[in-house]
């Protein structure tokens, strides 16, 4: 099986989208949002998040607002009919743009307008009609086979009535490469009393951390290279486990449920129920770093919750590794939010962004780098205190040379 390249988002755009009145934000392989509650940080991530589940649901936009009033309650004021976000960036060695509008005018959720490009193949979508810029320039114009599926989305590499084109189909395949990356962007918070869930076979591990017992437990017995790899990486940091053990129980509806454990060097098996909050965390960090199938970006809230300084230090090595494709494979690009200083001291100043509500409501993004008089402030402290010690307000100033 061919291997999808990796993306790296450059930039992500949002419109009336939540907080998120008119936003561009500059990404890099590792950022870090921060800022006060309900500043937007969250919002951020689940920009992106919409965009991976239109494109992975069956019925696209329509799954992610059923009803019009689940659309207009995501707008920045509650009024405007429409949400736009885009992505531009890199898919391997070539760049890529996507940008869509949602409207909810004709009494249901559906695409308005549509725009993508991968290298030198684009297909534009105004309402009911696509126009497709194949390989060497030829134009061509399709109906749209409906409005609620986003061309980044498989079940337009199926539309027979696009398939028929020989032209077009090749097009849409040109595209497949991006499909796979935004479908698998993947969104995280995960939570100690979820991921010690005993859970049945073919549990997929969801955003809260539930499924992360059938999950090891498909590595433990199906794919042994990466249970050691996960294995070794877990046991460096706590040299006191020796491997991850399992175990099986009858669920309350009469079928199998895994549960995971931890098999210590004296022997003693750990069950995952007496398993401290930070080991669970920190196993689940391990299996989105070194499981099957990793996400092509991926964003996590809040890692630093329930982690002490010195296991987030090894949190964040992980997070690094995978952005830079240490672990092996592609890159992911890892996106983070945090209230943690102690984080900040772990990331470079570039990688962080502050995350503020304006007068108006809407979220503003800075810099951290461009914070005026960084350098000698760097000098005797690090991004968590200058955060700390300086505050928002003075990190989100621009110096003459930025204005």
């Amino acid at each position: 099986m061919e291997q999808t390249p990796a993306m790296r988002i450059r930039k992500l755009h949002a419109g009336s989208f939540g907080c998120l009145r008119d936003l561009t934000v500059d990404l890099e392989p590792l950022t870090v949002f921060v800022g006060p509650n309900d500043s937007g940080k969250s919002t951020l991530l689940r920009a992106l998040a919409t965009l991976a589940a239109a494109s992975r649901l069956p019925l696209g936009w329509r799954d992610v607002f059923p009803s019009p009033q689940s659309l207009l309650a995501q707008t920045f004021d509650g009024r405007s009919d429409a949400v736009r976000l885009g992505l531009a960036g890199d898919l391997g060695a070539s760049g890529f743009e996507y940008d869509v509008e949602v409207s909810a005018a004709l009494g249901y959720s559906a695409i308005k307008s549509e725009h993508v490009r991968l290298s030198d193949v684009r297909v534009d979508r105004a309402d009911t009609k696509f126009t497709f810029l194949a390989q060497g320039g030829k134009e061509k114009t399709k109906d749209v086979p409906d409005g609620v599926h986003p061309l980044l989305h498989r079940d337009y590499l199926l539309a027979g009535a696009l398939r028929a084109d020989q032209e077009v189909a090749d097009t849409l395949r040109a595209l497949s490469p991006l499909l796979s990356a935004v479908r698998t962007m993947s969104s995280y918070s995960l939570r100690p009393e979820s991921l010690r869930l005993p859970t049945g076979p073919g549990t997929s591990l969801f955003s809260d951390g539930s499924g992360l017992s059938a999950a090891l437990a498909n590595l433990l017995l199906n794919d042994r290279d990466a249970a050691e790899r996960l294995e070794k990486a877990l046991c460096e940091v706590m040299p006191q486990v020796r491997r991850l053990g399992l175990s099986q129980q009858a669920g309350a509806a009469g079928g199998l449920q895994y549960d995971f454990e931890l098999v210590t060097r004296s022997g003693a098996r750990v069950p995952g129920v007496n398993i401290s909050d930070g080991v669970l965390l920190y196993i689940g960090y391990l299996y989105l770093a070194l499981g099957p199938n990793p996400a092509s970006v991926l964003l996590v809230e809040e890692p630093e919750t329930g982690i002490h300084f010195g296991l987030l230090k090894s949190v964040m090595k992980l997070f690094r590794d995978l952005s830079t494709g240490a672990h092996g494979g592609p890159p992911t690009q890892v996106i983070l939010t945090t209230h943690s200083p102690m984080l900040l001291n772990l990331v470079e100043p570039e990688e962080i962004r502050i995350v503020e509500r304006g007068d108006d409501g809407a979220t503003k993004v800075s810099r951290f780098s461009d914070a005026p008089g960084l350098a000698k402030l760097l000098d005797y402290q690090g991004p968590g205190e200058i955060w700390v010690n300086q505050g928002e307000e003075y990190l989100t100033r621009r110096s003459a040379s930025h204005s």
